[in-house]
């Protein structure tokens, strides 16, 4: 799997219910920009995407 570099966009419609899901990278220069896409949210979903034990080292 590649990481996400940037940020992917998708909209999701279902009847009259239409979600935004944004997958923003994670790395240090794109964090400073994920408050743009938290603000008048109704949710936050965080998933953190890793198979080894030593990344969670990095995050925080």
């Amino acid at each position: 799997m590649i990481p996400t570099v940037g940020f992917n966009m998708r909209k999701v419609t279902k009847g009259n219910v239409t979600i935004k899901l944004w997958d923003l990278g994670g790395q240090p220069r794109f964090r400073s920009m994920w408050e743009r896409y938290c603000r008048a949210v109704s949710a936050i979903v965080y998933v953190i995407r890793t198979f080894l034990a030593t990344t969670f080292i990095f995050i925080g």
